[in-house]
């Protein structure tokens, strides 16, 4: 006997936002994770939602529809998920960095609302930021929401649907029938299905390998410090200039910039809570590290984040740390997330790979597994991050 129509892996918010829409479709929906809601990579992120630095193109796009679904879920579920939109900004050190990014609005602010802020119009905007930085872009569609409260906003949506969420259940493995995917069994047993969603983050590759799929996709590590509360010191998002890849839209860059083993302490950011029980504490993030699923926080990687943040907030030099965590980001070798069809295994489904950029892309991503299982048009066109087949040896590469 079919236990569901769709059985979802991974309540992240990937795997919440394909089980909540299929729901809405009126389809018998189980959501299963091993642990609870949010899952293992979205209890552990920033939850960023920002625009400015992606190119025009599919990517850009995908965030501007992604921004209309979480206005859109804001209104439909019963949680305030905190989602906000602060503004972002990405600063400038030294002169080159300045040109750089004054080109890079020029570019950007024909299809985004973005502006350039000379050193003191940017101290008047953050006065707590250092004066060594002399410039900044901004957008003010940049911003962030609360992953753990979207994950179990849109749980609660799914049963109000008539919806299953199953936490605490180990899934080992895709069940099939000649080679068609007709459920999964479990450790409590196996559970069957008409169609199956493979959203469990960096453990994707895992089940997919049961079925005989080599999914391309390894662990990217990224620690986080998280400050006590304290007044207002930061009003938008903050990144560093090197986290932009200016060639790539174009820009010429010095041969020393294009190198970002040469910057890596800047491949950071920095923002500090609004609202909710959170409010006031400031986030400093994140490393980049291929350590397997190793999740432990080490005093070289914490020491460098807590240096970074005191050079580009002075005042948080003063400021206790709260807490010191790691998470996992799925990252694929081409950059670009993996969502769609399983080539060769009817009625499967994976959605992985979107490294930092899962809640980013979350809402888009799960509204397109939701039709095109519904056999609906899809609102956006995914078919460029269709799932390839490859080896995890193959990331290492890129």
């Amino acid at each position: 006997m079919k236990t569901a129509d769709v059985i979802v892996i991974g309540a992240g918010v990937i795997g919440c936002n394909a089980a909540y829409q299929l729901a809405k479709r009126g389809m018998k929906v189980l959501l299963l994770d091993r642990a609870g809601a949010p899952g293992g990579t979205s209890g552990t992120t920033a939850g960023h939602v920002t625009v400015q630095q992606r190119a025009a193109g599919a990517f850009r796009d995908l965030t501007m529809t992604s921004f209309a679904l979480m206005k859109e879920l804001a209104k439909e579920l019963d949680t305030d998920f905190e989602y906000i939109q602060t503004g972002g900004l990405i600063v400038a050190e030294n002169e080159t960095e300045r040109e750089l990014l004054k080109q890079f609005v020029a570019i950007q602010s024909a299809h985004l609302p973005m502006s350039f802020l000379e050193a003191q119009e940017l101290r008047a905007a953050e006065p707590f930021l250092s004066e060594t930085l002399v410039g900044a872009s901004f957008c003010p569609l940049d911003g962030y929401l609360n992953p753990m409260l979207l994950c179990r906003a849109l749980c609660r949506g799914i049963i109000r649907q008539g919806g299953t969420v199953r936490l605490k259940t180990v899934v080992t493995g895709i069940v099939c029938d000649q080679g068609v995917a007709v459920g999964v069994a479990t450790s409590e047993g196996q559970l069957s299905s008409q169609d199956v969603v493979l959203a469990a983050g960096v453990w994707t590759p895992d089940l997919a390998a049961t079925v005989g799929f080599d999914l391309p996709i390894i662990a990217r590590k990224g620690q986080l410090l998280v400050t006590e509360p304290v007044g207002r010191m930061l009003n938008s998002l903050v990144h560093h200039a090197v986290t932009i890849p200016f060639a790539a839209i174009g820009i010429p860059t010095p041969e020393d910039f294009s190198n970002p083993m040469a910057h890596r302490r800047h491949l950071r950011y920095m923002k500090q809570a609004r609202s909710g029980i959170f409010a006031g504490r400031v986030y400093i993030g994140s490393t980049s590290e291929f350590c397997g699923f190793d999740r432990a926080a080490t005093p070289e990687a914490l020491s460098t984040l807590a240096h970074y943040a005191t050079e580009i907030v002075p005042a948080l030099a003063r400021v206790r740390l709260l807490r010191a965590w790691a998470g996992l980001r799925p990252r694929s070798k081409d950059g670009k997330f993996k969502v769609g069809r399983v080539p060769g295994v009817p009625h499967l489904y994976v959605a992985t790979g979107h490294d930092s950029a899962g809640v980013l892309y979350s809402a888009v991503t799960g509204m397109y597994l939701a039709q095109t299982i519904a056999g609906e048009q899809p609102l956006a066109d995914l078919s460029m991050f269709a799932p390839v087949a490859g080896t995890q040896s193959d990331v290492r590469k890129n």
